[in-house]
């Protein structure tokens, strides 16, 4: 355990990947009050599971929407290019609702989160290749993707403390200044992220781009079923915040505070997981512990439907977020076996198609609550559902990896 440690502490020997843990910790801090203080203030305006849907959907429909081109954009030009660009838009939007509009209303709200989602949906395929190029080669990648998360996460708690106990004493406006703030911070540390790995960006066109992809996947089977494992493990990941708030505060009867408190538990677990679960995967094989990360938070998900006491969902979201830690795995399980010229376009794919399923299931949410409304809780039965479908794919690559690497020999 103490070589682990030492080869995880060994990272920050490396300045550039100092840098972007800075400014993926400022960053994680700026969206933790943000989700917190803004799904409250948006139940105060409509106390309804549908307020907070709407919400997550404008955040996402864009990643979906623009994937493609997000995919493109992230092989084609520096990936640390595109990663201060999006830190400059974010603060610009902030800065324009703070001296030229409110978030006074529901439609002021979607059309920040728009915005925000149009600029983030650029973020992700860059920054997941912007991490490999950071090191010579992908020895420590799993190492270096889970401690950013793991860092990221640390932000998110102190984020999401801040957000629950900012919205109980100010307006939703004044918050803006401390999202101004951390923002800011994440935009100058984001100058001092300089790949060491040179990567050539592609010079094809964006069609000729686009078949390279489908004719590496179709000759690398496997590496296909790891990014539908990927894409079912982000769409779980995703899902359950869009009702949680309804459910702290209807099933639970939560306070905001103690909402935070809920959020913060899945964070903590998350934060364990990040340390704890690469450990687990170098000593048992990375596949089988994502799939026993997956058949526990399926119980879960189970658990937390019959629930009705907030000290015992604090427990369970405490664990669910320790499995869902194993997101950085599965990331790396696909990125390993992706040639890096072409890991832009087929992680942006996932990640879009991540948001449409997320989406989705946000559109069968709102079907559901127009014509049969459902308490909050019975939610997770469709959480459960991804969980063990998402072990399919993972198997089945596993299985053609095997297959594949026998045949080489």
């Amino acid at each position: 355990m103490s070589s682990y440690l030492r080869r995880r502490m060994s990272l920050f020997a490396n300045s550039a990947f100092s840098c972007a843990c800075l400014m993926g910790f400022c960053s994680a801090i700026g969206v933790g009050i943000t989700y917190i203080a803004m799904s409250w203030h948006l139940l105060s305006i409509y106390n309804s599971i549908i307020a907070i849907i709407l919400f997550m959907f404008t955040w996402w429909i864009f990643a979906t929407l623009l994937s493609p081109l997000t995919g493109y954009v992230a092989d084609k030009f520096p990936r640390r290019n595109i990663v201060i660009t999006v830190n400059v838009l974010r603060v610009l939007l902030v800065l324009c609702y703070l001296f030229l509009g409110e978030l006074d209303s529901l439609v002021k709200i979607y059309i920040f989160t728009t915005l925000w989602g149009i600029i983030l949906a650029f973020f992700m395929p860059a920054m997941l290749i912007l991490v490999r190029e950071l090191f010579e080669d992908d020895k420590n990648l799993m190492y270096a993707n889970s401690t950013i998360d793991g860092i990221f996460e640390i932000g998110m708690v102190i984020g999401m403390s801040l957000g629950g106990l900012l919205i109980t004493i100010y307006s939703m406006h004044d918050i803006l200044y401390i999202l101004l703030f951390v923002l800011l911070i994440s935009l100058i540390a984001s100058f001092g992220i300089h790949p060491r790995r040179e990567v050539e960006t592609t010079s094809t066109t964006f069609i000729q781009d686009w078949k390279e992809v489908i004719i590496y996947l179709n000759q690398h089977r496997f590496v296909f079923w790891y990014y539908i494992a990927q894409i079912c493990f982000s769409s779980l990941f995703m899902i359950v915040p869009a009702f949680l708030a309804p459910y702290a505060k209807n099933i639970l009867h939560a306070s905001s505070f103690e909402f935070g408190i809920i959020e913060t538990s899945f964070s903590v677990g998350f934060i364990v997981g990040t340390f704890a679960m690469p450990w687990f995967a170098d000593r048992y094989t990375d596949v089988k512990v994502i799939m026993f990360a997956l058949v526990f938070s399926a119980i879960l998900y189970l658990l937390l439907a019959s629930i009705h006491h907030i000290p015992l969902a604090v427990i369970c979201y405490f664990f669910v977020g320790l499995c869902v830690s194993c997101w950085a795995i599965i990331i790396t399980l696909a990125q390993k076996n992706t040639v890096i010229s072409l890991q832009g376009k087929a992680q942006g794919v996932a990640y879009g198609v991540s948001g449409l399923i997320v989406m989705l299931v946000y559109a069968l949410f709102l079907v559901i609550d127009l014509v049969h409304p459902m308490p909050s809780n019975k939610w997770f039965y469709f959480t459960l559902l991804i969980a063990v479908f998402a072990l399919i794919p993972l198997y089945k690559g596993k299985r053609l990896e095997k297959k594949a690497r026998e045949k080489s020999i």
